[in-house]
């Protein structure tokens, strides 16, 4: 489950959402686009900030779900996607 509060520009106190940054998995906080002209997207993942080409995320790759038995449970396993 994802979690955050929309604000003008951008999504601020994400919960649920995390990014790979040497080896290490960190919570994003946020998602920012200050300037939409300048075609960047900033992820705030703590101490550190990324920024994206916005196309990265214009046309959104298709996910789809593995699911797998365990026991007498179905376990859906996420599949995440890199951009």
């Amino acid at each position: 489950m994802v979690i955050a509060n929309l604000s003008d520009g951008g999504l601020v106190g994400v919960e649920g959402l995390s990014q790979e940054e040497l080896f290490l998995w960190l919570q994003i906080r946020g998602i920012i686009l200050n300037d939409p002209s300048s075609g960047l997207i900033l992820f705030d993942i703590g101490g550190a900030n990324k920024q994206l080409s916005i196309s990265l995320i214009e046309d959104p790759p298709v996910c789809k779900p593995q699911q797998d038995v365990i026991g007498e449970h179905k376990v859906l396993n996420i599949i995440s996607v890199d951009l």
